[in-house]
């Protein structure tokens, strides 16, 4: 199991990095914003606006996970069936359900270090911000976004195994 984190590693390395470099510029974007709008409204203004009328944008926090999700899964397993890979691991001395499941968990905890870390700064900047409810809420609308990418990661696995081209496009 050791040896296939390390061969995922050294795959998709460049692929968490530059999630993680995509993450960091999306939370930039993010911080400007709230700055930008407390700046244009009064502080008070702002956070009513947030509360009663739901005027609060995530900018690309939430649409970047889905992505970072999507194009990890589909990468991992790409190169793996684009070079006739999967075969090899038939020959490890582990069952070929424990190699993939081994595949799927590196990738399912590079997510879950991934969204981790973007929890605790939003948490961060966002209390320095808001009062500490409007932040559980708004760290809800967070979480629920990473479920979907979990989501996301967990189907493009199954898409990029299946060997019957037909069942893939469904």
């Amino acid at each position: 199991m050791g040896f296939i984190f390390q061969k995922e590693w050294l795959k998709t390395k460049y692929i968490l990095i530059g999630s993680f470099a995509a993450i960091l510029f999306s939370f930039i974007n993010f911080i400007v914003s709230i700055d930008n709008g407390i700046e244009f409204n009064k502080p008070a203004v702002y956070i009513n606006g947030i509360v009663y009328y739901e005027q609060f944008s995530f900018g690309s926090f939430l649409l970047i996970n889905v992505i970072i999700a999507g194009i990890l899964g589909l990468y991992q397993f790409f190169k793996e069936r684009e070079n006739g890979r999967l075969r090899i691991h038939l020959h490890l001395p582990y069952t070929y359900f424990h190699n993939i499941n081994s595949m799927v968990a590196f990738g399912g905890l590079s997510l879950l270090v991934i969204f981790t870390i973007e929890f605790i700064l939003f948490w961060a900047f966002a209390s320095y911000y808001f009062p500490v409810e409007i932040v559980s809420v708004l760290s809800v609308k967070l979480i629920i976004s990473f479920l979907i990418s979990f989501a996301t990661y967990f189907s493009a696995p199954a898409v990029m195994v299946e060997p019957n081209k037909i069942k893939n496009i469904a």
